[in-house]
């Protein structure tokens, strides 16, 4: 649906790598259990750089080279490349998952009045995605590993994966059929004016 997704956050592709098992020397003393076998830990999600700069066809060939959906109009979005990691704790036997958040982009299309109602809401609505992942980080850091076998480094990003798209999907919620539609009849209808307008020239990428 062209209209659905104008507002919808682009979520960053997940860079994964895991580190090996931990392992001694047959000379070393062997390590003793973690009291928390896997400990999560994941950096605040920095303010973005804000960008203005790009139209809304621009910005909208960059979510839907991303995106799996449909193709759709878009007059901004978050863009953030995560990467999650798994490495050996340093004074006993278990793993730490880092989850990072890198060079996060808020952009909102330049053909959006500054100032204007239609901006604001634009504008609102993705640092509420910023503070989504704020929130998203935060409970990343008190996940618990269970349910996915041995303690292995494989199973213990395999778990991470998971549970960041569990955690992840709440952007997607947050676009939700009620907040399209809000952004539709505020602003005495800028924003359906100005998809309208844009419509034509990204159907032509």
């Amino acid at each position: 649906m062209l209209l659905r997704s104008a507002l919808l956050v682009l979520i960053g592709f997940c860079g994964l790598a895991h580190a090996a098992d931990p392992k001694v020397s047959p000379s070393d003393p062997p390590l003793r259990p973690c009291d928390v076998p896997v400990r999560f830990s994941a950096e605040y999600f920095a303010d973005p750089e804000v960008d203005t700069s790009r139209s809304t066809a621009e910005i909208t060939k960059l979510g839907n080279a991303l995106e799996a959906s449909e193709r759709s109009v878009q007059l901004g979005h978050v863009m953030v490349q995560t990467e999650i990691s798994v490495v050996p704790q340093a004074t006993c036997s278990g793993f730490q998952v880092i989850l990072k958040f890198v060079k996060p982009v808020l952009r909102i299309a330049s053909n959006l009045p500054p100032g204007s109602c239609a901006e604001a809401l634009v504008r609102r609505h993705e640092w509420t995605h910023v503070k989504i992942y704020r929130e998203i980080a935060h409970e990343f850091r008190h996940l618990q590993y269970h349910g996915f076998g041995p303690l292995r480094s494989a199973n213990v990003m395999r778990f991470a994966k998971q549970e960041w798209k569990r955690l992840e999907y709440r952007q997607v919620l947050f676009d939700s059929p009620e907040e399209y539609a809000k952004s539709q009849t505020m602003c005495g209808g800028e924003i359906p004016k100005l998809l309208h307008a844009a419509a034509p020239a990204v159907s032509k990428d």
